[in-house]
């Protein structure tokens, strides 16, 4: 089941996601080391674990430890 998260920082400015600080992404799947999402390029590409805070389906964010 994919969910909502908020892009709270990049590790890394060469991160797919360092210019989406602030904006929503969908987690598609979580390993041991990595989330991963669907990129713009519709690629499937690693989200650092502490870049995100997890979206509650009412709107509500999620702390993430």
């Amino acid at each position: 089941m994919k969910r909502k998260a908020k892009v709270i920082k990049a590790k890394d400015s060469f991160l797919w996601y360092a210019h989406k600080v602030g904006e929503i992404i969908e987690i598609e799947r979580e390993t041991y080391d990595f989330y991963w999402a669907r990129e713009d390029a519709g690629y499937i590409n690693i989200v650092h674990k502490d870049d995100i805070q997890f979206i509650e389906e009412g709107g509500n964010d999620e702390s993430q430890s």
